[in-house]
C-alpha cells in the first residue's frame, strides 16, 4: 500500500515528488495538501501506472503542510515543509 511511499525533497521549494516503492504498488491514489489550519490548498490524483507523481505550481506560502495520500485501501499523512 502507501506505507512504502517516499516524498522528496523535504523541505521543498518548487517541486515535490511522491514515489511508490515497487511496480506492483503502482496504484491510483488521491493527494491533498493541507495547511496547519486544516485548509485544503491543493489536491489531485496520481499518475496511473507510474512510480513517481510530481507536484508543482504551488501557489502557497512557506510553512508546514500535511500531504494526505489516499488509495482505496490505505491512507498516509506526511508532514512536509515549503521553503522559498
Amino acid at each position: 500500500g502507501l506505507n512504502r511511499v517516499e516524498v522528496y525533497p523535504n523541505p521543498f521549494t518548487t517541486e515535490l515528488s511522491i514515489e511508490l516503492d515497487q511496480v506492483q504498488d503502482q496504484m491510483q491514489f488521491n493527494w491533498t495538501l493541507i495547511d496547519v489550519t486544516g485548509r485544503k490548498c491543493m489536491q489531485g490524483e496520481s499518475n496511473p501506472n507510474q512510480l513517481i507523481t510530481v507536484l508543482n505550481n504551488f501557489n502557497i506560502h512557506s510553512g508546514m503542510y500535511f500531504l494526505v495520500l489516499e488509495s482505496t485501501s490505505s491512507k498516509r499523512i506526511i508532514k512536509v515543509q515549503k521553503t522559498e
